[in-house]
């Protein structure tokens, strides 16, 4: 809806010969601004200001964990890239951030195949193994970091 109301507002003119181009403006802006609180609408109970007295305190929290996940969501998905870029070479920067994606999602993919199996046979049903043995793996892989050159990597473009 929004799309459709940002592009027939500047056309406005064009619909002149049915009602006037102020009217048809006005209407587009109607139909972005529902459709803006279309999609705001699951977000308006976390606006604590907003409720009750006695519900402010929890939606305050809410909001600020929220954002906390937010931040922690953006650094996850910035720095795995950030820690690429400074330890390969910039000539070849396409092709091995083109390999680090492929490896993003496959060991979901594995995890979605094999994992069901795993938990299964080798943890006895127990979920909460997997769970432990995802952790062992997270923390070695933050040590692993430890290993990774970062180098600036000087390109002379002029040869």
């Amino acid at each position: 809806m929004a799309a459709v109301g940002l592009i027939l507002m500047p056309q406005s003119t064009m619909f002149a010969a049915y009602l006037a181009a102020l009217w048809v403006g006005a209407g587009m802006l109607i139909v972005i601004d529902a459709s803006f609180n279309i999609a705001m609408e699951p977000l308006r109970a976390l606006v604590a200001d907003k409720l009750p007295t006695d519900q402010r305190t929890l939606r305050f929290s809410v909001q600020k964990a929220l954002i906390g996940i937010g931040i922690a969501w953006a650094s996850i998905l910035a720095m795995p890239y950030a820690i690429l870029a400074g330890s390969i070479p910039a000539r070849k920067m396409g092709v091995y951030m083109g390999i680090f994606n492929f490896f993003i999602p496959f060991p979901q993919i594995v995890n979605g195949i094999f994992g069901g199996p795993i938990v299964k046979y080798l943890y006895g049903g127990q979920a909460v193994y997997a769970l432990t043995a995802a952790g062992v793996l997270m923390i070695a892989g933050a040590v692993s970091v430890i290993f990774v050159k970062d180098k600036d990597d000087v390109v002379n473009l002029l040869k």
